[in-house]
């Protein structure tokens, strides 16, 4: 059964670039945010609203199989400066923009939902960002059958988990994506799943996305190019995946770099791409056969195409 003590998630976002970073129990403060209506609340959680806001924290999600919701309650918000004491007195809270559960799975493929934010923050170099959920409402989840699932999280029983990695703040706006990987976070252990929280930290500002066809496969996997260690059904050490639905799939909140797909059919066999180059914005589209090759088709911009067709016809002469 999942434990009824006090449950604290902590997370931490980043700037630029993708880091991996190594997770810890820790002691995070405790705070009971401010209750916004429904229609309050929507209307503050726009990126219009917050478009002069120095930092924004937002949550995104990469799918599991098993479960049609994973929900969690947020109660804070805070970042420690590198170097600051590692007490409540070393945290800067952030305003969340946020205070109902959120259903992690409703944010896949590119969507996000923004989670707070800080009016102004000092330049430099921040080490930590941390998120803790309500204690009265631990993580929660509901199967495909529509049935609740418990989720135990042993390693979070104490008091709470937190992520270290250093990000910069400048002069600029800062976006910042947390995408949390339910796929290789939740696994199932006899009738309950364990919780291990796995995340993929982004710069709003360079992420990219993909999407294709993946034939009759059930999901795909995204790889960073020499990635060599054991593929499995998991996606463990991927840099996000998707389910295939009705033939397609989309992967979002990717950040610059070369990577290969991986796609699981009904008997687990795998189908592997080919490697493929993805800069910051791009929306490629990536249609993995079942051969196992990998197509890259257009990202949009027909007159690069025409071009390429060009270059072609002055070869074949």
């Amino acid at each position: 059964m999942f434990s009824k003590t006090k449950f604290h998630m902590i997370w931490l976002s980043l700037v630029g670039l993708l880091l991996s970073c190594g997770t810890y129990i820790g002691n995070p403060g405790e705070s009971d945010p401010e209750v916004l209506p429904a229609e309050v609340e929507q209307a503050n959680n726009t990126d219009e609203a917050l478009k002069d806001k120095k930092l924004i924290i937002a949550v995104a999600d990469s799918a599991i199989d098993e479960l049609s919701e994973v929900n969690i309650l947020v109660t804070s918000i805070a970042v420690r400066a590198d170097g600051a004491t590692e007490d409540d007195e070393g945290w800067i809270e952030m305003s969340l923009t946020q205070t109902s559960a959120i259903n992690l799975l409703d944010y896949q493929g590119g969507d996000s939902l923004n989670l707070g934010f800080i009016d102004d923050l000092a330049s430099g170099t921040y080490s930590e960002i941390r998120v803790v959920l309500d204690k009265s409402n631990p993580i929660s989840a509901v199967d495909t059958t529509g049935a609740s699932v418990a989720i135990r999280a042993p390693s979070a029983s104490s008091s709470g988990i937190k992520i270290k990695g250093a990000f910069t703040i400048d002069g600029d706006q800062r976006k910042l994506v947390l995408d949390f990987d339910l796929r290789q976070s939740i696994r199932k252990t006899g009738q309950s799943y364990m919780f291990s929280p796995v995340i993929r930290l982004v710069d709003r500002a360079e992420d990219a996305s993909i999407s294709g066809s993946a034939g009759d496969s059930d999901y795909v996997c995204l790889y960073p190019e020499g990635y060599a260690d054991e593929i499995d059904e998991n996606c463990t050490g991927s840099e996000g995946s998707s389910r295939v639905t009705d033939g397609t799939y989309k992967i979002g909140h990717i950040p610059p770099g070369n990577y290969f797909l991986v796609a699981f059919d009904d008997d687990e066999d795998i189908l592997r791409g080919e490697v493929f180059a993805l800069a910051a914005d791009d929306n490629l589209v990536i249609d993995i056969s079942e051969n196992g090759d990998a197509d890259d088709g257009d990202d949009g911009d027909d007159d690069d195409d025409a071009e390429d067709d060009e270059e072609d016809d002055e070869e074949d002469d």
